[in-house]
Formats: structure tokens, sequence, C-alpha cells
């Protein structure tokens, strides 16, 4: 056991030290490392540890996360702009499937003078690891035997990015999953009371 978690540990610290030394960085080598024989390993033993650590919640729509196959470890600085920081712990959170997948490669930090260091970056829009939730996101949930519709509100300038840019595509995506004549008139009926409301 001792032995298989110094092994990992080396593994970590061979792949974290190979993005920070190699110019430009590798984007593959998150999948390499995965596919490396302690990688899985490790990578279901970060799984659980995030899960833990964010109480079973995404990071980013706080849906309630039951195990790995409705979650995904999440790069909050994506691997294809930021690669140096693939093996960054405070760059890695667990997201839900849907966050995961609407987010993808897309910034919404857009860091203008990037730091090697990251703690030393200025996250402008809300970063998992660094702001606490409640501070800056509000989410609405309506739900009845038919309807289940959650609407998010940024409460501060650090929370607005992420309302608009992806927390509004997770909205709209669970509602047109559920595909219901209910649901529409209800979201519809939604819609035009918070038209015109800032922050949603």
């Amino acid at each position: 056991q001792r032995s298989n978690r110094f092994a990992a540990w080396r593994l970590i610290l061979r792949y974290h030290a190979a993005c920070r030394k190699v110019f430009p960085p590798r984007k593959a080598v998150w999948g390499k490392f995965y596919n490396e024989p302690k990688g899985a390993y490790i990578h279901k033993a970060l799984s659980e540890h995030l899960q833990a650590k964010q109480m079973s919640l995404c990071c980013y729509c706080r849906d309630k996360i039951y195990h790995r196959k409705n979650s995904n470890i999440e790069h909050i600085l994506p691997i294809a702009r930021y690669p140096m920081f693939a093996f960054e712990y405070s760059n890695l959170a667990l997201a839900c499937v849907t966050c995961n997948a609407l987010k993808s490669d897309k910034d919404y930090f857009r860091v203008a003078a990037l730091s090697a260091d990251y703690t030393a970056n200025v996250f402008d829009c809300f970063h998992p690891s660094v702001h606490d939730y409640n501070d800056h996101i509000d989410f609405i949930l309506f739900q009845t035997n038919h309807i289940y519709v959650r609407v998010f509100k940024s409460r501060s300038v650090i929370g607005d990015r992420l309302c608009v840019e992806h927390l509004k595509d997770v909205s709209i995506y669970g509602v047109k999953e559920q595909v219901n004549p209910v649901v529409a008139g209800a979201v519809k009926k939604l819609g035009e009371f918070l038209n015109g409301k800032p922050g949603y």
C-alpha cells in the first residue's frame, strides 16, 4: 500500500513537472497520464476525494453527484488553453457530466496577465477553488411532479460571467432534456417573469 502511494505520487510529480518544463506543454498530457498503469487508480482516488471535498455537489450548478458515472474531473482553466495547469490541484474540481460537457474547452477566465504560479493569478470570474459559491451565485429550483427547472442568478460581478456564459446553458439543457409541454409552458411563463431582471 505504501509503495503504491509512493509510486502514484512520483507519477503525479513527473507529469506535473513535464507540464511546467516543456514549452508549449503537451495538450494530451492528461489522457496520457490516465492511461498509465497507476493513472486510472489516481484518477479514481482523486474523484472520490473531490466528491467528499465538494459534499457531492457539482462545482458549477450544485447538482447532486452520486457516483463517478455522473461526474468528471473538471479542469477549471481548460487544458486546451492552459495545459501547464493540468496537474495543479487548485485547477481541479468535480463537475456533473452536463456541466463538463457544456463547458468543454470554454475559457470563462481569460486571464490577462497569466502567472506560472497558479495561486498568484487573479480570477474575475467565479472559480470553484477560490470563491465561495454562496457569495456569488444563487439558484432557484422549481419542482413539481412534472417540472424540474433551475434558474441561476449572480450575486456579484464575480458570478456574472459564469451565470451568463455557462449556467444559462445548463438551465436550457435541463428544460430541453425533459421535452414536456407542461415544462415548456411553465418555463415560458418563468422567462416572461424574469425577462429584464438583471443577472438572471
